[in-house]
This record gives C-alpha cells, sequence and structure tokens, in this order.
C-alpha cells in the first residue's frame, strides 16, 4: 500500500515537471515533438475517479436494506453513464495514441524548416509554407482532447494531437499561419467517430 502511495506521489509531482520540461524546449535550436501517452492522463484519472465515485454511488444505493425500485433505476443509470463516459474516454485516448506513437515533428529554428515523420512517411517543409492551423477543440470548459491540423501551402495537411505538445506546441514557432478554432462536441479524430459508431 505504501508503494501505491508513493507512486502516486510521484506522478503528481513528476507530471508537472514534465510539462514545464517540454515548454522550456522551446528555446532550443531543434525542437522535437513527440508523443507521450502521459500527457493527458491527470485530466481523463480524474474523470474516470469521479465516474468510479459514480459507480461506488450507485453501489450504495442498491445495498440499502429499504431500497426501492427508483433507487434501483437511479443505479443503473449512473452505472450505465460512468460505463459509458469512461469508455468514451479510453477510446478516444487509444485513437490518439495510435495516430501520433510513431509521429515526430522536428522543427529546426534557425534554418526554420521543420520534418514530419509518421510511419514511414516523411514530409520536409519551410515554416513559412504553413499557411493555416485549425485548432479543433471541445465546445466547452478544458480541451481535455484536441488537435491541430497544419495546411502547408502545397495543400497538404497534417493532423498532431494533444499527445505530442501541451500548451506550448509547435505553432508558437509559427506566427506567421492563420490560426483557426474549430469548436466540435467531442473531439474524435476525422473518420473515428464513424468507426466508434459501427461498434453498435
Amino acid at each position: 500500500m505504501l508503494a501505491l502511495v508513493l507512486l502516486f506521489c510521484l506522478f503528481i509531482l513528476g507530471v508537472p515537471y514534465a510539462l514545464y520540461r517540454d515548454s522550456q524546449q522551446l528555446e532550443q535550436p531543434v525542437v522535437v515533438f513527440k508523443a507521450h501517452s502521459w500527457r493527458e492522463v491527470p485530466a481523463v484519472l480524474s474523470l474516470l475517479l469521479f465516474l468510479g465515485a459514480m459507480l461506488v454511488l450507485a453501489g450504495v444505493l442498491v445495498s440499502q436494506p429499504t431500497s426501492s425500485w427508483a433507487a434501483w433505476l437511479g443505479a443503473l443509470a449512473l452505472v450505465l453513464v460512468s460505463l459509458g463516459l469512461g469508455f468514451v474516454l479510453i477510446r478516444r485516448h487509444i485513437s490518439y495514441w495510435q495516430h501520433d506513437r510513431h509521429a515526430t515533428l522536428t522543427i529546426y529554428r534557425q534554418e526554420q524548416r521543420a520534418e514530419y515523420r509518421n510511419k514511414g512517411v516523411l514530409v520536409s517543409f519551410a515554416l513559412a509554407d504553413v499557411v493555416q492551423i485549425t485548432h479543433h477543440t471541445p465546445d466547452s470548459g478544458r480541451a481535455i482532447y484536441s488537435y491541430r491540423v497544419f495546411t502547408l501551402r502545397d495543400g497538404t495537411e497534417l493532423l498532431l494531437t494533444c499527445l505530442m505538445y501541451n500548451y506550448l506546441g509547435p505553432q508558437e514557432l509559427m506566427p506567421a499561419a492563420l490560426h483557426q478554432t474549430v469548436r466540435c462536441r467531442m473531439c474524435w479524430l476525422p473518420g473515428d467517430e464513424l468507426r466508434f459508431l459501427k461498434l453498435f
């Protein structure tokens, strides 16, 4: 039990430090953006803990000796909502990770050029060739999952999820590009929402 508490404390202290180190790399002459699965874990973990508390509440409702049909229906609703939302969160995290786990974006600040690599694909371009950056972010509150599409002058589009950067990302090094924000309900990756719906 003590080992779990120490591991949790190390995680709580380690994530802000890792975020700070990531933000400092923008000052380097060569900046490398890579996917890290832990980037959205703190926010997702807090939501999963809340959903777990809903499951515990459902268990308390049905374990009362005087529980009625209303309590059973309320417990069933809590279970369905918590399991459904938990599944959606985990599914979205996996899809983001599958998209970017082999991707790297290397920016050479002095030469003002960049290289994007992902699963054998290599795209080399000048930073000035990025004409538009479209940020896809959820409608409400803090964006747990979001992604950006970098559109090049020749029409090539590069999609980078939030697992590749934190608050400061490659868009900070491309101020000349047109920045646009698109609000979406769940911020599924293109085509992912259809694949998710086919599960049902």
